[in-house]
């Protein structure tokens, strides 16, 4: 499903009328991973990965009380009134 998968292309040149809210975004983290370490990352937690040498990167899915409650509002229509904006 599209949901799994950022439709951002590249995070250093975003399309801003495409994704008129990214610029919103208020906080990014850097974490450098060394050699034996790896990272955790939510269900749904907005990522992007650089290697800065060779490596090998890794990537496990297990089922998630939270991915059943997306798949399942996905699956319904969300009744928005025509001027509804999002609240940030």
């Amino acid at each position: 499903p599209s949901w799994t998968q950022s439709q951002v292309a590249d995070l250093m040149a975003v399309d801003i009328e495409r994704f008129p809210f990214f610029p919103l975004i208020d906080r990014a983290y850097t974490v450098t991973l060394q050699p034996g370490e790896m990272l955790y990352l939510p269900p749904f937690w907005f990522h992007r990965v650089k290697a800065l040498g060779v490596s090998i990167s890794l990537a496990l899915w297990s089922d998630s009380s939270v991915v059943d409650l997306v798949t399942s509002a996905n699956s319904r229509a969300i009744p928005f009134e025509p001027d509804w904006k999002p609240r940030f």
